[in-house]
């Protein structure tokens, strides 16, 4: 289970190569992977709802930022397999 970076303003950078996203956790099989994945976002939607992005770290305490910040990647979370075809041809050099 992957999740994408955050943009400094706080929305999900869904069109970063997977190199630049996060691993949440590795799984036996793609299944175990989705039931995980549709725990940890029923999870994220009853603290916020559908969150698009986090707010400012300033106005918020830091636990609430470290929650939305957690919500907004996961709701925007994949589960994707090590061997994706995208490793090798988002992160090849120019």
């Amino acid at each position: 289970m992957m999740v994408p970076p955050l943009t400094p303003a706080g929305a999900v950078g869904t069109d970063e190569s997977l190199s630049q996203w996060e691993t949440e956790g590795d799984f036996a099989s793609k299944t175990d992977c989705n039931k995980e994945m549709t725990k940890e976002q029923e999870g994220a939607l009853g603290r916020f709802g559908r969150i698009g992005f986090a707010q400012n770290a300033g106005r918020i305490t830091t636990v609430q930022y470290v929650h939305q910040t957690g919500s907004v990647k996961i709701l925007n979370g994949q589960c994707i397999a090590v061997d994706d075809s995208r490793f090798k041809t988002q992160d090849l050099p120019p």
